[in-house]
């Protein structure tokens, strides 16, 4: 949106940046990062080039692949909170590491979501219940949809045996793990 003749010392930019190894195409998809910024800078530009060198991105295709996989992941953690029962679903930048973690450990987004209506039950909806849940599914090889219901089925009968059992011992409180 800059409509002058560049200074030398944004020249200088630009010639550090094509010698990372950005392409002049993967420097303008990189652009795309900016907008929403008030005043689009070469100073920020050089702030999104620095985090993708360091991610090992400098071509257009890296770049474009790497925002479409952080708008499943926004998209994806946004369903993830939904599902934890959070009024506003818009996620943080833990919460959508968190899912891309749960992502990278090989659990399906549906797995994802199931796990996250199983903790917004147990009356907890953070990404760290989830996980708890996950991890408990996995302990039982739970590695498909329908293990991992059969797996919370079977963990909601042992905890409702586990309340019988400190209710008739006079203990009015929660089992623990």
């Amino acid at each position: 949106g800059m409509h002058r003749s560049p200074t030398q010392a944004e020249w200088e930019l630009f010639s550090g940046w094509l010698s990372m190894g950005f392409t002049v195409d993967g420097m303008i998809r990189a652009l795309e990062r900016l907008t929403g910024g008030y005043s689009p800078t070469f100073k920020r530009l050089g702030e999104v080039l620095s985090q993708l060198a360091a991610q090992g991105l400098f071509s257009e295709g890296e770049i474009e692949r790497d925002s479409r996989q952080a708008e499943r992941t926004l998209s994806g953690a946004g369903a993830m909170m939904a599902a934890l029962g959070v009024g506003n679903p818009s996620p943080t930048a833990g919460q959508r590491d968190a899912y891309q973690e749960f992502l990278n450990r090989g659990y399906s987004h549906e797995m994802i979501l199931l796990a996250a209506e199983a903790a917004r039950k147990e009356g907890r909806n953070t990404p760290a219940a989830l996980r708890t849940v996950l991890e408990r599914w996995s302990r039982e090889g739970a590695d498909s949809l329908q293990k991992a219901e059969e797996a919370e089925a079977r963990y909601l009968e042992h905890l409702a045996l586990a309340r019988e059992i400190l209710e008739r011992m006079g203990l009015g409180r929660r089992p623990n793990p």
